[in-house]
């Protein structure tokens, strides 16, 4: 199983501030994973927070749950699944999609977080389908930490 280590954005950390400042409410969109390999040089948390994208997107998920359990924290599941997926690939990069709820735009990238070691998604010849958690801490603070945790069941 792989580990994750995760960055707000420039952008999350800006609609953090929006609702801080402007009483909005934030609105988790999906769940994005993608294939895009970092070298050292780009593990960088500074240059990470930059990033509007993942490097190399290949699926998105809606959420399946989230859920505020108070102090700021928010558990975010998706269900990821390898259904219609031709060709299985690593996922080094897993990404977290928000918007000011309300608003119509697609959402910016929240946080994007790069694995340590990647875990293979498989072709859908061998279904398979996990459960993605991510925790989160929002707040009025000047670290937000996200951290990943996984549970795997197979269908």
């Amino acid at each position: 199983m792989s580990s994750f280590k995760a960055y707000l954005t420039d952008a999350g950390a800006e609609l953090l501030g929006q609702v801080v400042a402007d009483g909005l409410q934030l609105e988790f969109v999906k769940m994005v994973i993608g294939s895009g390999e970092y070298g050292e040089g780009e593990k960088d948390r500074e240059i990470l927070k930059k990033r509007t994208r993942l490097k190399n997107q290949k699926q998105e998920f809606g959420f399946a749950s989230i859920l505020a359990s108070g102090e700021g924290i928010v558990k975010l599941k998706a269900a990821i699944s390898n259904k219609n997926l031709t060709e299985g690939y690593r996922i080094p990069e897993i990404g977290i999609i928000a918007r000011i709820k309300g608003t119509s735009d697609e959402g910016e990238l929240y946080s994007v977080a790069i694995a340590n070691e990647a875990d293979y998604l498989p072709a859908e010849s061998t279904p398979i389908t996990y459960i993605q958690e991510y925790i989160t801490k929002i707040g009025n603070a000047e670290k937000v930490t996200i951290e990943i945790k996984e549970g795997t069941y197979a269908l």
